[in-house]
């Protein structure tokens, strides 16, 4: 027996290694595969509410704000919403990458495929209405959280800059 062999052997037997059932290693690759899906059905609904809420924004009021253009873009967009889209593209990335053939694919191409499967689909949810329910669902129960209803209300309760909400 040669002397890689003999390693072997002794780490099996001090550590204790017992083979484990092929169905042990089929159920994790399910859990894993199941969990890229979550991560990237999850990454559309925030692509939905990121469409919303950039398309439902007033872009003409900036001007009455006395902001500029930029300025008013860096204050609309939905942080939250981009922080939680790459988080779950990275999930679905680092599931992938745990599976039986993950260490096959470019890491670039399966990071820019989730994310690409994340944005057709959340533009599919976004125009069945599913971004507009999520933002209000978030607003409604989240304190911290201010949808796109309460951004509106604030640049349109300021009557130094000559707007005013209404009916």
């Amino acid at each position: 027996m040669s002397e890689k062999a003999k390693n072997i052997l002794e780490k099996i037997q001090k550590e204790k290694i017992r083979p484990r059932a092929k169905y042990f290693f089929v159920l994790r690759d399910l859990l894993v595969w199941g969990l890229f899906g979550l991560a990237t059905i999850v990454g559309a609904l925030a692509v939905s509410v990121i469409i919303f809420i950039l398309t439902d924004n007033d872009w003409d009021v900036y001007r009455h704000l006395k902001k500029s253009f930029w300025g008013y873009l860096f204050v609309s967009l939905p942080y939250f919403w981009f922080l939680i889209l790459l988080a779950l593209v990275g999930a679905a990335y680092w599931n992938y990458k745990h599976t039986r053939k993950g260490y096959l694919l470019n890491p670039y191409i399966l990071f820019l495929s989730s994310f690409l499967v994340s944005l057709l689909l959340g533009w599919a949810l976004f125009a069945g209405g599913a971004g507009e329910r999520l933002d209000r669902f978030f607003g409604e129960k989240i304190d911290y959280y201010s949808g796109a209803e309460a951004h509106k209300i604030k640049n349109w309760s300021n009557p130094e800059s000559g707007l005013l909400a209404g009916k």
